[in-house]
């Protein structure tokens, strides 16, 4: 019996604490800030400029330039390379050539 007053005198209470609660309300300038965002329409160039204007976005563009820039000088460097190397190996070869036929033709008048 005991048990059931305690049990009634907690839900009593519960129900009491209840009597002077009103409704929550949001900070209206909150709400105000929250409906304008709701209301806002991005444009695509918009959300382009906001995507560019990221510093991840502009530290890859900054890699990928200079990682094309060190491409295309390394391979102006392979190309001058290359260039120098069949000069010279036409001009070993002219001059292996020469020599050949001036042994062959020094060989000829014995």
């Amino acid at each position: 019996m005991k048990k059931e007053q305690q049990a009634e005198q907690w839900v009593n209470e519960a129900l009491d604490s209840l009597d002077g609660i009103g409704r929550a309300t949001a900070n209206p300038f909150l709400f105000t800030r929250i409906e304008e965002r709701l209301r806002q329409r991005n444009s695509p160039w918009e959300k382009l400029a906001g995507f560019v204007a990221r510093p991840a976005f502009a530290l890859a563009v900054v890699l990928l330039f200079l990682a094309a820039n060190f491409y295309v000088a390394n391979q102006e460097k392979q190309e001058r390379l290359a260039r120098e190397k069949q000069a010279n190996e036409q001009l070993f070869a002219a001059e292996y050539s020469t020599s050949s036929n001036l042994s062959n033709e020094l060989s000829a008048n014995k």
